[in-house]
């Protein structure tokens, strides 16, 4: 390790997770493979979102080290938590996907300004599914082949300049 700390991503779903792996692969973000708690599995899924399950897999073992964890999620009203005993050993970086991980979507398809009209009624998620009749925008499959770099760090760009309150991806970003 280059340092005496480890940077941890835990993402919510696959598509924030599969959007993670793009940037990392392509050395976008603000840290890189060195610097990861986990070489084998480096942006972490779902099941970490339980700190439990963060601190048995990881936090026990690495009990030396700072250890910065970034933890991406679309609700606002969700935090990751950490046990006390840990609290000196780890800092969280929370960014989010709100309202969902969806909205790069829509925004690739320039389509953020008439989705406006209808977002007091209609999630991101329905109005891709109902408007854009697309159903596999989460898809690791979909989301590997739709989002070239060029495109996602364009999305995410843009999605920043809407969110005033809170970070997001874009704010991990290593050249922004």
């Amino acid at each position: 390790m280059k340092t005496n700390k480890l940077e941890a991503c835990i993402c919510e779903g696959a598509a924030e997770k599969t959007i993670m792996e793009i940037l990392l692969e392509n050395n976008l973000l603000s840290f890189d493979y060195n610097d990861v708690i986990d070489l084998l599995n480096p942006i972490l899924g779902s099941y970490y979102r339980n700190h439990i399950n963060f601190e048995n897999e990881y936090l026990n073992k690495y009990s030396q080290k700072k250890i910065i964890i970034y933890y991406i999620n679309d609700s606002t009203k969700e935090h990751f938590k950490i046990s006390k005993k840990y609290f000196s050993l780890v800092e969280v970086v929370e960014f989010k996907t709100t309202p969902e991980i969806e909205i790069l979507y829509i925004i690739a398809q320039n389509k953020y300004k008439d989705f406006q009209k209808y977002k007091s009624s209609m999630k991101p998620s329905e109005y891709v599914s109902n408007i854009l009749k697309v159903k596999s925008v989460k898809n690791y499959n979909f989301i590997k082949s739709y989002f070239t770099i060029g495109i996602l760090l364009d999305v995410l760009k843009y999605y920043n300049k809407t969110i005033k309150n809170h970070k997001t991806i874009y704010d991990l970003l290593e050249l922004k």
